[in-house]
């Protein structure tokens, strides 16, 4: 992730631009207002905790309140396209900036900031991606069904990928093969 600010950052001006995760706690200054700056995204902040979740390489961007309240916002026109209450992600996409609201458990969303990923229900798919900019690494799936299997449950974060992997082949549902920075999954 990338987190920047203009040179001149000051309490009057407190604007930043996100690439990737973060996760903000911000004190509330009703005078002036919090900014980040998510790509297509103003997240316009009124004194509270949320995770945003803006990847080049991904469709949407994804914003989980955590308590507080938080604007979002169209970067080019400053249009309006939600508010967020307390454990609502907001999913707004980057090619049209259409807008959905949807519960959510925002602890979850954020708990990778404790060194520990936690999902509910999550696809599969959803929890390698996760893993891949954790580690560093690529995963290439050779059977597509493999994707339709959900995960509930919580990842630690070890210093080696190979310690997860160790613990999935004890599970027998996925194997793997690895190759150079390339992690391969079969049934």
């Amino acid at each position: 992730s990338r987190l920047s600010y203009n040179y001149q950052y000051s309490t009057y001006d407190r604007v930043v631009n996100l690439e990737g995760e973060a996760f903000f706690d911000v004190k509330k200054d009703t005078q002036y207002p919090f900014i980040v700056k998510a790509g297509e995204v103003d997240v316009k902040v009124h004194g509270t905790a949320f995770n945003v979740s803006t990847y080049a390489d991904e469709e949407n961007i994804m914003v989980a309140l955590l308590r507080g309240k938080v604007s979002l916002l169209s970067a080019t026109d400053q249009n309006l396209l939600t508010y967020l209450s307390p454990n609502q992600e907001a999913i707004v996409s980057k090619k049209n900036l259409s807008c959905r609201v949807e519960s959510c458990d925002a602890e979850i969303e954020a708990s990778w900031r404790h060194n520990l990923l936690k999902f509910d229900g999550a696809p599969v798919e959803e929890v390698w991606k996760k893993l891949e900019r954790w580690y560093g690494v690529n995963v290439i799936f050779q059977d597509e069904r493999l994707k339709e299997l959900e995960y509930t449950g919580s990842l630690e974060r070890y210093d080696s990928i190979n310690t997860f992997l160790q613990l999935l082949e004890k599970l027998k549902e996925i194997r793997y093969e690895i190759k150079k920075n390339t992690i391969i999954l079969s049934k």
